[in-house]
């Protein structure tokens, strides 16, 4: 089974981000901090990108040995153009804050800036024990970058009988040092405590290359599983199980919800025609940008309005406080599609010179779609 273009995930990508930007910007203690939307919408981008991650690396791994064609080629184009996707609007807002951290009182400190730069910003927050303003966001970038180290060499390198083994080692891996961690809060933070996640997405990618008949079939099961595990992340939110294994079951939610679009991507279904439509397929293809500007765009548009009109009251009853969300949104969508434009989209038709099949660069006149700038 060849994967192509499945539109609907943008729509799944525009659901996770606007999660997190909600469990961000919204004040804590109301129904999205109970189903802790801000996690739920990074879990299902950590299953999102092990998915898509995982079909591009098997997909090409198997023309390359079907050609009996070094792997070196894939590899150096893999990680090209994964830098030419994430590092340039990643590198500027940095460098924006860097410049302007005395005018707009960042307060940035080095540790920040550095661990900022390196992508190991989870490091620093499970250091200091607290969320850092600016930055505090960047922790889930950082296992992304983290997760590209290590899980391109073994799907690409190791043998593939053994490729199934590995991905549910290293989910199993994931579950069991979170079930020794005894910090709730930020123990959750490292790339081998997120293996479920980017595990599952790779599970799914091996089942619909390999295994798609299986798939269908088990369909209805990995629905049930589904439905469990949200009768249990709200059923019993305080209880041991639950505090340890969040991840695991938003996981398998995010699972059968990319399981499910998959699986009837030629059918016309209410959900998956929803999630394809023109104003949820644009906020997925800028879903990068969203997740990482809204903590800085957010926060700096609402110290201009509070100091031209007065900070809002009472979040939950005043049109006051829901006014300053929407001027919030529309100002962030403003510079991701000025982003998107004038910066990510010229950079990413640079992909076209390392292809992973074609030998001859030659001028592209679409951006690829989402599997492959996932």
């Amino acid at each position: 089974m060849h994967m192509t273009y499945i539109k609907p995930l943008d729509g799944l990508r525009a659901i996770a981000v606007l999660l997190v930007i909600s469990a961000h910007w919204i004040d804590s203690y109301n129904w999205l901090y109970y189903v802790q939307a801000g996690r739920l919408g990074v879990n299902l981008f950590f299953v999102l990108s092990g998915f898509l991650i995982s079909t591009i690396l098997f997909q090409h791994r198997d023309r390359a040995a079907a050609k009996k064609a070094s792997y070196k080629k894939l590899m150096w184009n893999f990680y090209l153009r994964r830098a030419l996707r994430i590092f340039p609007i990643y590198y500027l807002l940095i460098f924006l804050m860097i410049a302007f951290q005395y005018p707009l009182h960042l307060e940035l400190v080095r540790n920040q800036i550095v661990t900022a730069l390196t992508y190991t910003s989870n490091f620093y927050v499970y250091s200091i024990g607290e969320w850092p303003a600016n930055t505090g966001h960047f922790w889930s970038l950082a296992v992304e970058e983290q997760f590209y180290l290590i899980w391109p060499w073994l799907m690409v390198y190791l043998p593939r009988k053994f490729t199934l083994s590995c991905i549910l080692l290293f989910i199993a891996l994931s579950v069991t040092c979170r079930m020794f961690s005894s910090n709730y809060d930020l123990g959750y933070l490292f790339v081998f405590t997120c293996f479920d996640s980017l595990g599952l997405g790779a599970l799914l990618a091996w089942l619909c290359l390999y295994r798609p008949a299986l798939l269908q079939r088990l369909q209805p099961i990995f629905a049930a599983v589904a439905v469990v595990s949200s009768i249990l992340l709200l059923g019993f939110p305080g209880s041991a199980l639950i505090l340890h294994q969040t991840r695991l079951f938003h996981s398998i939610i995010g699972f059968w919800l990319i399981s499910f679009i998959v699986s009837n991507k030629s059918k016309r279904i209410f959900f998956t025609s929803l999630l394809s439509s023109k104003p949820m397929a644009a906020i997925g293809k800028i879903s990068y940008g969203l997740y990482l500007y809204h903590i800085f765009v957010g926060a700096q548009t609402e110290h201009l309005l509070n100091k031209l009109f007065g900070p809002a009251k009472n979040p939950a009853t005043t049109a006051h406080y829901l006014t300053y969300l929407l001027i919030k949104f529309l100002v962030l969508l403003c510079v991701c599609a000025v982003s998107w434009k004038y910066v990510e989209k010229p950079l990413l038709r640079l992909k076209q010179y390392f292809d992973y099949d074609r030998r001859d660069a030659k001028p592209a006149s679409v951006i690829e779609p989402s599997l492959q700038s996932a």
